[in-house]
């Protein structure tokens, strides 16, 4: 990208090689984007910055006025440790649409991602680093913004989260959990209180995000989760994905081999075929989101998992966290 942005610039007669070249070795000293370094060396202003990045990833540019003036409201649709984690910011709402500035707009897992927290569709816009920096800073009151080598480092795909299954109480209460997801105050809490649920009845599972056929792993428990970067992947013809979108069931039984299943396991770091494998459909505004995701390969008995209750429930959590937030956005 570094290469495209001094190549459109110096078309556009914004730059000269002698200042890209000065810009490049100032990006290699210190890290960060380039156009970071273009702006701070006095080379390009911000706002030439933006349209040329809205020009080379097709998307549109947020200005820093916009940005920074984004209401409490809109900003808190996702969490600080996702906005840092992707350098993204949600700066509006347009009906259905959430308005996301962002540092990369390829980055299709945080839009991916972002799609699933919040509920609605996600119209990326592109920000400088610089940009970016500045409006999180603002956003989450902090006393500095971060310096370029830390933005970048942010910018690198995470693996997901991947300690042991949770612990599990003694005994599992569908009551209980009803209850916890009720209060839940998050979609990382419901997530977390969902697997806690698996984990009573499946030693591995994962939470994933469905979205124009493509799969993205959230977050994970009893599995070693090998990929680093852990793309999305397509679903495709016989896997379980394909079934729920299908029919909206709750999947249940011998896992059929299937490409989209045989991705899913390989994500998981599964050596061995699982016995038995359930897949519950999670619907927000009657539309398919997301799925949990758990399994076991051991031939034991299997105690009964009220799955369908659990995948209602969760459904159900997710969207009165939707209902809380127009609520507070209407009232504000």
């Amino acid at each position: 990208m570094a290469a495209r942005l001094g190549e459109w610039l110096i078309e556009h007669g914004q730059l000269t090689e002698q200042q890209l070249d000065e810009g490049l070795r100032s990006q290699a000293a210190f890290g960060g984007a380039l156009g970071t370094h273009l702006v701070q060396l006095g080379f390009v202003d911000e706002s030439t910055l933006g349209r040329a990045l809205a020009a080379l990833h097709g998307v549109k540019a947020v200005d820093r006025p916009t940005l920074l003036a984004a209401p409490p409201e809109i900003t808190a649709l996702l969490s600080e440790e996702f906005c840092q984690r992707h350098r993204a910011l949600p700066f509006g709402v347009e009906g259905e649409n959430l308005q996301l500035a962002i540092q990369n707009p390829a980055d299709s897992l945080a839009i991916h991602e972002a799609a699933f927290l919040t509920g609605f569709n996600v119209l990326p816009f592109v920000a400088p680093e610089i940009l970016i920096n500045d409006a999180l800073a603002r956003a989450f009151e902090q006393d500095q913004p971060p310096t370029s080598s830390q933005a970048a480092r942010a910018q690198q795909i995470p693996q997901p989260q991947s300690a042991g299954a949770p612990a599990p109480a003694a005994s599992f209460s569908l009551a209980e959990t009803g209850q916890r997801l009720a209060r839940a105050a998050s979609r990382d809490e419901v997530l977390e209180i969902a697997l806690e649920a698996l984990s009573h009845f499946f030693p591995r599972g994962a939470a994933l995000a469905l979205r124009d056929g493509r799969v993205t792993i959230l977050t994970v428990y009893g599995s070693r989760a090998q990929n680093s970067d852990c793309p999305a992947w397509k679903t495709g013809p016989g896997d379980i994905f394909e079934s729920l979108a299908a029919d909206g069931a709750v999947f249940q039984g011998s896992l059929p081999d299937a490409e989209g299943n045989r991705e899913l396991l390989r994500r998981l770091g599964g050596e061995t075929w699982p016995t038995s494998a359930v897949a519950l459909p999670i619907k927000v505004r009657g539309r398919l989101v997301a799925a949990l995701y758990a399994d076991r390969s051991d031939s034991g008995p299997l105690a009964a998992a009220p799955l369908e209750a659990l995948s209602a429930a969760v459904s159900l959590a997710l969207e009165a966290i939707l209902l809380r937030q127009k609520i507070l956005r209407t009232c504000s």
